[in-house]
């Protein structure tokens, strides 16, 4: 995985394969990016974060999502897309959570 690449997430984009993509990302560059546009597209693209987090939580790794909005023209509309950072933060672990990082 090199530099800047976004992962475009569609309404049905596998939740576990995404959630290993968005690891491996973290894992080697520290931060992951994601595109989603509609309902279902942000739903999964959260879905997969939290699954990401499972999978990272015991290497000492969590994460956190800082998303925007990004308006774009897509077949002459403006359409306005979910932009997701997904950075570490490694201090801000909270113990409560089971292993998996789910409460």
């Amino acid at each position: 995985m090199k530099g800047k690449e976004k992962m475009k997430v569609k309404g049905n984009t596998d939740v576990k394969k995404l959630a290993g993509a968005i690891a491996g990302f973290i894992r080697e560059e520290g931060k992951a990016e994601l595109q989603a546009i509609g309902a279902a597209a942000v739903n999964q693209a959260v879905k997969a974060v939290i699954t990401a987090r499972g999978y990272l939580i015991s290497e000492g790794i969590n994460v956190a999502i800082v998303p925007s909005f990004h308006v774009m023209t897509m077949e002459g509309q403006e359409t306005t897309m979910i932009h997701m950072d997904v950075v570490t933060n490694r201090e801000g672990i909270k113990k409560e959570n089971d292993e998996d990082g789910n409460c």
